[in-house]
């Protein structure tokens, strides 16, 4: 008959559910610090005269969420792109040429080439998606940059904060 007196209580269980609800917590205020913490986007602002204005956006998505993505144009970095993000550029009309840099990371989209009248405001969306990789369960994060309609973009962005 085992001495229940003498007993320990498995302290490994209790430790590793600690331990788990720690990390979890930790994660949750990570992936929300990187976010973008700017202004709601409540309108598009119209160009001044002589200017254009590019909204270059990424919807909130859980791959690379805690990623920023640094945007050019013309090779001039304009800002860091957060997740649930939009950057605003006031530029020159004329031909632009729109570029994420993340170096290393895998995340840099092709370049956009663009054209922007003058007075005209413009939407450019950064998507990153996971497509598995073939043979393993693991997946590998591809981004694009495409110009998007008004009416779409403007549906995009209510939901986003200017980066910050």
């Amino acid at each position: 008959m085992e001495n229940l007196l003498n007993r320990q209580p498995n302290r490994s269980a209790s430790v590793q559910s600690f331990f788990a609800a720690l990390a979890s917590a930790y994660a949750a205020i990570l992936l929300t610090a990187c976010g973008a913490t700017g202004q709601q986007f409540t309108r598009a602002e119209r160009p001044g005269n002589g200017e254009a204005v590019i909204y270059v956006y990424r919807p909130k998505q859980y791959m690379a969420s805690a990623r920023s993505i640094p945007i050019s144009i013309d090779n001039v970095e304009v800002g860091e792109l957060k997740n649930a993000g939009f950057v605003r550029i006031v530029a020159k009309p004329g031909h632009h040429t729109i570029q994420p840099r993340y170096g290393a990371s895998g995340l840099d989209a092709p370049d956009i080439e663009i054209d922007v009248p003058s007075s005209r405001t413009l939407f450019v969306r950064y998507t990153i998606i996971g497509k598995p990789v073939p043979g393993i369960s693991a997946h590998t994060a591809v981004s694009s940059m495409a110009v998007v309609g008004d009416a779409e973009a403007i549906a995009e962005l209510k939901d986003l904060r200017e980066s910050k």
